[in-house]
């Protein structure tokens, strides 16, 4: 074993057989030698020991290794300790800066250099040398461990010296007991065995008893039959008189299986373990799944206590805005009152608020049956350019007090309609009012209508009404939007009204609940243009 000398490992690892090979291989060279086998336990040691080199698998609980590897580079009492990857993950090569990257599209990692698994121990023990002290010179012999015990005088030496040629960490013992002993200092990869030996068969129970399953080749006599009990125990044999090159193939065709049966069950462990780590996140998210059900319901119940209460306040105020429509319309016929102009101006510009105020109510009503499809229509034939005249007969208040010139340009003979009239003639005066909303004053409004069967497939005969403005414009962002429920224009205005975003939702489901289409055209600062396509009486929607 080497003398011992100041240099401090750190390493980390999930895997207690990596950590118990390691550990006794870097021990044998003097190393001091810390362990940790989750990654917030060896951040801990690693801030605390100040290692002189850290060992790290990815695969880490808790804290895994690229969290902990950008943790010491972060913290000043860590970011120059050198670190040495150890992983069954693949990784490609490092950059100029010594970066690693674990695939395309991923975070890179900084560390001094990587090996990959299953561990090959002489690899291992130069790298690390030259990582602590690089300019140390290292010719020792850090292959796989491999204990010959052999009462043999003469075989015993002939074998070591043979499988020293290779490289082995070479150990021997010429009795049981010294080979007991050996066992348990130098948990050996491979265990050669004179099974003719008195109590040789303590050192094979021994052995699977001691640390995890060594390669055991057994010794036996020529003459001797192999007993199937000694073969279940021991991985191959080699009869006497053994001869130095086939204990060599035999030793090297046993390490090999030792190599990819390690391999298997390190993979395997890892496969458990993300196992594990996937089974706990499916926990995890259906908690998270959990939680956002009782979330949704609560804010559907919150909702439907919403459309309660709107509902209940919007019915509330009709009576009192009944009445007060009532008197502001008595106030106008009344033959006995003389109201000067500036009265009679007032007097209008109440009515006109008020009726905005009967549109609002009616389209929160009838916005909430059609969003619960509760709202019964009666389809019949109606003249298509009488929901224009309708419309501007009754916003004709709204267009004076606004001081807003409407127009149309009205195309003759068109047919009839398949729609209800006074759920259709709303959307159009609900059009009509959005564009005196946005209109400023000295504006003009275009109203058109026209016969079209090209509106959307398949062909079919359309009436399309059209309501042209000289507003603000809408931005492209913004045309779905102000399409739904409360849906309001992001930018600041000086000539929209306030409002509330609902006469465009109501239009769109109106429209789509009597089989037509609505879509709009807008530049900002040059007005918008609404169309609404309603179903012509001979087409079947």
């Amino acid at each position: 074993m080497a003398a011992h000398n100041s240099k401090c490992i750190l390493l980390m690892d999930e895997d207690a057989e990596t950590l118990e090979k390691l550990q006794a291989a870097l021990r044998r060279e003097g190393f001091q030698v810390l362990i940790a086998a989750d990654g917030q336990a060896g951040l801990r040691l690693a801030r605390r020991e100040h290692p002189d080199l850290i060992i790290l698998d990815l695969l880490l609980a808790g804290v895994d290794g690229l969290q902990v590897c950008s943790q010491l580079r972060a913290d000043e009492k860590t970011c120059h300790v050198p670190i040495l990857l150890h992983t069954a993950l693949s990784i490609p090569n490092r950059d100029a800066d010594g970066r690693f990257a674990l695939a395309p599209d991923q975070p890179v990692i900084s560390i001094d250099a990587y090996m990959p698994k299953p561990t090959d121990l002489r690899r291992m023990v130069e790298m690390v040398w030259a990582l602590v002290e690089p300019d140390r010179p290292f010719g020792g012999h850090v292959g796989e461990t491999v204990l010959v015990i052999d009462d043999d005088a003469e075989q015993r030496p002939r074998i070591a010296k043979a499988l020293r040629q290779y490289g082995y960490n070479l150990f021997t013992a010429h009795d049981v007991n010294t080979g007991l002993r050996l066992i348990q200092a130098t948990q050996p990869d491979l265990i050669l065995v004179n099974e003719q030996m008195p109590g040789s068969r303590t050192i094979l129970s021994h052995a699977r008893r001691a640390y995890c399953d060594p390669a055991i080749i057994a010794i036996i006599d020529r003459e001797t039959e192999v007993s199937t009990a000694l073969l279940e125990d021991v991985d191959d044999y080699l009869s006497q008189p053994v001869q130095p090159w086939r204990a060599t193939l035999t030793v090297k065709t046993s390490l090999e299986r030792l190599r990819a049966q390690r391999l298997n069950r390190e993979l395997t462990n890892q496969l458990r373990q993300a196992n594990r780590r996937l089974l706990e996140t499916k926990q995890a998210l259906q908690g998270q799944n959990k939680e956002l059900q009782m979330t949704n319901e609560r804010l559907r119940l919150l909702h439907t206590a919403k459309q309660t209460f709107a509902n209940m306040v919007v019915h509330d105020l009709r009576t009192p805005l009944s009445a007060v429509m009532g008197a502001l319309t008595l106030l106008q016929i009344d033959p006995t009152l003389d109201l000067n102009e500036r009265q009679q101006e007032t007097l209008d510009g109440a009515l006109a608020a008020g009726q905005q105020l009967v549109r609002l109510t009616d389209t929160l009503l009838d916005l909430q049956r059609l969003e619960e499809s509760q709202l019964p229509l009666s389809v019949e034939p109606v003249a298509a350019n009488s929901l224009i005249e309708a419309s501007l007969e009754q916003l004709a208040p709204l267009l004076e007090v606004q001081e807003v010139y409407a127009h149309t340009d009205l195309e003759d003979d068109l047919p009839p309609l398949r729609v209800d009239w006074v759920l259709a003639q709303r959307v159009i005066e609900n059009l009509l009012d959005n564009a005196v909303k946005f209109t400023p004053p000295g504006g003009e409004i275009i109203l058109r209508s026209r016969l079209e069967n090209d509106v959307a497939p398949p062909a079919r005969d359309y009436v399309v009404f059209s309501v042209q403005d000289t507003g603000p414009g809408i931005p492209d962002d913004q045309k779905q939007l102000i399409l739904g429920r409360f849906g309001q224009m992001a930018f600041e205005s000086s000539v929209a009204q306030p409002g509330f975003g609902l006469g465009l939702a109501f239009c769109k489901l109106a429209t789509d609940a009597m089989g037509g289409h609505l879509w709009l055209n807008s530049e900002l600062g040059r007005g918008s243009t609404f169309y609404v396509a309603f179903p012509t009486w001979g087409d079947q929607v």
